[in-house]
């Protein structure tokens, strides 16, 4: 497939690092039924994605927070189709009462493992966003989603079409907090993992990185029935690279993976340290240039068992498959399992179960790698222009795959059962494509 040079992906590695640029946003209303630039996606597991349009090229007047219903995408799907690329897209899928205007240049979108609490970080204005969410039934077991980040809850959401969230609680100036805390500047925050704190009255620890700035910021998220209690900076490591990239956490060990981004030139390294000590805690830096070159690692995710983890390098570009087992002392072994060479320029990867899913924004594809065989098992090209982030659905009978797709403004959905005669097949697209550049 031929491609423009620059795509418009490359130019968003480029412009995004000059999202502050960009002080007052004009253009067109937002429509009611499709994304733009979709970014940050997650999935909540009563049937519900969350997307983050980032407004990359500042025709509409902001970005936006969008929600899918799979459920009813399931319903209307007929996956007996003879040939499905051939399908329309969906877009009476969208729910509109849960819209949520944001400012432009959206990065990602995060859920906690409740399902509760939603953010998103926002690079223009350096902000994160605290979403309180809700599904409630029917007496005939129909769900609704209520997603709302206003003083008093969803009743007192806004009447436009896409309400901003207002008050201090939901919207979160990380300036503002860096300044009381006397830090430099939190600029540009990207990834998201949310921590949970039981013993803390159900409050969580959201862990931040920042694309230009080699941080790792801890924030105290209060509980969701306390309106009273303010989110606060409770820490904040520096890596000693120029930015820092994706989060992962160890299920096994409960340590934090973090990748670096725009690193020296003979370095590509990880950093990892226990978020249990908090600010005592000790970042400690594994550097494989030498083991396989590299001047970027991208983005780690987690298999099932909880130990083999998988890190996506660039320069060249390759899936490391790496095992941390911790020993007698607690320290992880950070060892070579294998590498598996990928396309060009690829942007995420993420588990599900035993596989890892690569996508690859410059190729337009997917890879599958199974974990346990350390081996490529399948890719999918032309999935859509500009494959970016991926979260999955898993309800018993199906097994989807969400992947935003940066520059076509839809959400392609995979099947993605390794047990399945269509793995790895698009089976459904949301939204309203956009022209290609």
């Amino acid at each position: 497939m031929s491609r423009k040079i620059p795509s418009i992906f490359v130019m968003l590695l480029f412009c995004l690092a000059c999202a502050s640029c960009a002080e007052e946003s004009f253009g067109k209303a937002l429509p009611r039924d499709a994304f733009q630039f979709p970014v940050g996606l997650a999935v909540h597991h009563e049937g519900y994605a969350l997307v983050a349009s980032s407004n990359f090229n500042l025709a509409h007047v902001k970005g936006a927070i969008r929600v899918i219903d799979l459920n009813k995408l399931a319903a209307e799907l007929d996956l007996d189709m003879s040939d499905r690329d051939d399908h329309p897209y969906y877009r009476g899928v969208i729910l509109q009462d849960t819209s949520i205007g944001i400012d432009n240049f959206a990065g990602a979108v995060t859920l906690s493992s409740d399902g509760r609490l939603a953010m998103v970080s926002i690079r223009e204005t350096d902000e994160l966003l605290l979403l309180d969410v809700d599904v409630l039934f029917d007496d005939g077991g129909q769900a609704r989603l209520e997603l709302s980040c206003w003083p008093g809850g969803w009743e007192l959401r806004p009447d436009d079409d896409f309400p901003e969230c207002t008050d201090a609680r939901h919207r979160i100036d990380l300036a503002m907090l860096a300044e009381q805390a006397e830090f430099d500047d939190l600029r540009d925050p990207f990834e998201i993992i949310l921590i949970e704190s039981p013993e803390n009255g159900g409050s969580r620890t959201a862990l931040v990185s920042f694309l230009r700035s080699g941080d790792v910021a801890a924030l105290d998220i209060p509980a969701s029935d306390d309106e009273d209690a303010y989110p606060g900076l409770l820490y904040r490591f520096k890596t000693g690279v120029d930015g820092t990239s994706d989060l992962a956490r160890a299920p096994a060990t409960g340590l934090v993976y973090v990748t670096s981004r725009y690193p020296d030139l003979q370095k590509n390294p990880i950093h990892f340290f226990d978020p249990a000590l908090g600010e005592d805690a000790e970042v400690e830096t594994v550097d494989f240039f030498e083991d396989f070159l590299g001047n970027e690692t991208r983005s780690i995710t987690f298999a099932a068992d909880g130990t083999t983890a998988g890190l996506l390098v660039l320069n060249p570009d390759m899936l490391v498959l790496m095992d941390t087992t911790p020993d007698c002392t607690g320290k992880p072994a950070n060892r070579l399992l294998g590498m598996v060479p990928l396309g060009s320029n690829p942007s995420r990867v993420r588990a599900f179960g035993d596989y890892m899913f690569v996508t690859g924004a410059k190729d337009d594809a997917v890879y599958a790698i199974d974990t346990r065989t350390r081996r490529l098992v399948a890719i999918r090209e032309d999935i859509c222009r500009g494959p970016f982030e991926i979260d999955f659905w898993d309800r018993e009978d199906l097994k989807w795959g969400l992947i935003s797709c940066f520059e076509d403004d839809t959400i392609a959905v995979l099947d993605v059962d390794p047990d399945s005669p269509d793995f790895l097949e698009v089976i459904a697209r949301v939204g309203k494509p956009r022209e290609g550049e």
